[in-house]
């Protein structure tokens, strides 16, 4: 039994060691997978998080509402920077374009340090060259024109309201104002008791914003459907298209004589 014994000592032991030996290998190995995955799983979190920035790569690429909400809020051109927020998912990038979030097909967009190199961060390059998008109103002149920066990009005429003071409820009053309220659908207005489309609301106390000319239930133009307004700036066809496509909810709106 003794000699038994210490045959069977020495191959448990063995086996022990032998076990101890797999098992130790194969912990190194095990945790070296999890390193790599972690390294891996870290550089593509911090791509797809971003705080990187980018650039539109084609002209009137569509900044969507959302990732499911293809609906375009606004309209991009090649050349323009934006702040990347997330992605690539499904095709698809969040980005933060003059102040308003949305979503841009990846093929639209050239994020930094594509194709190699270092990432540019988005604070500083955006700085750097975006201008603000803005509407200039000049009621001595009846006009409305449309700003990047200091540069105007088109000036149109329009109607203003009847109201000849600074500040009356059925004026188009003068000051600072920021559009709060987009909609491109024919809707009521009690104010005409008729119809309007392409509606940007910024001045809520007076309930004004830009619109076009007064139109029937069919959204045919009603006969002087292009008169003085009860304070709201109204357009003709063809301007008001352009005025709502270069617009969007927080843009700022400048009044004055």
């Amino acid at each position: 039994m003794g000699l038994i014994l210490q045959d069977d000592v020495a191959g448990t032991c063995a086996t022990r060691v032998s076990r101890i030996h797999i098992l130790g290998r194969c912990g190194i190995a095990l945790m070296l997978a999890f390193m790599l995955f972690g390294a891996f799983s870290g550089l593509s979190v911090e791509q797809a998080a971003a705080g990187q920035a980018g650039t539109i790569n084609t002209d009137g690429a569509g900044l969507m509402a959302g990732f499911q909400d293809q609906s375009i809020v606004e309209w991009m051109y090649a050349g323009e920077r934006v702040d990347v927020l997330w992605g690539p998912e499904d095709g698809k990038y969040e980005i933060r374009y003059y102040g308003i979030d949305g979503w841009v097909w990846a093929e639209y967009l050239t994020p930094d340090g594509v194709g190699g190199g270092s990432v540019t961060y988005s604070e500083p390059a955006a700085e750097a060259v975006v201008q603000e998008h803005w509407i200039d109103v000049n009621r001595s002149q009846g006009s409305v024109t449309l700003f990047i920066g200091n540069e105007p990009q088109a000036t149109y005429w329009a109607s203003m309201g009847f109201e000849e003071t600074s500040y009356g409820f059925y004026a188009t009053a003068i000051g600072t104002y920021y559009v709060n309220w987009m909609n491109a659908d024919l809707q009521y207005t009690p104010y005409a008791d008729n119809y309007i489309t392409q509606w940007i609301g910024f001045d809520a106390e007076r309930a004004n914003g830009f619109h076009s000319y007064t139109k029937d239930a069919n959204g045919d133009i009603v006969p002087n459907g292009g008169g003085k307004t009860a304070g709201c700036i109204a357009l003709a066809p063809g301007d008001i298209d352009a005025v709502f496509a270069f617009a969007y909810p927080g843009m700022r709106v400048e009044i004055h004589w």
